[in-house]
């Protein structure tokens, strides 16, 4: 599969994505459209969708758990006066 063709696909799934509120399934639809699409294998379009993935994780700014400044899972607890107890003021 050539770079280009693959990182255009990118482009456009990414395109369709920003337009939508529903990502996940507009992602899947994507990809579902480049299935019937001639000259994409399975492993051709998993490389879109991984891309496509990490890009929009990337694109994420703050932390990864909602509500919580440390990137802790919820129910982590902070080490008394380490940094991340400071942000929250805890």
């Amino acid at each position: 599969m050539d770079d280009e063709r693959l990182n255009q696909a990118v482009r456009d799934c990414l395109q369709h994505c920003y337009e939508a509120t529903d990502i996940v399934p507009r992602i899947a639809k994507f990809l579902d459209e480049l299935k019937k699409t001639e000259g994409w294998n399975s492993e051709a379009i998993r490389a879109v969708e991984i891309t496509v993935y990490r890009m929009l994780r990337g694109g994420v700014a703050g932390p990864i758990y909602p509500g919580d400044a440390t990137n802790q899972p919820p129910g982590t607890a902070s080490s008394p006066g380490s940094e991340s107890t400071r942000l929250n003021g805890a």
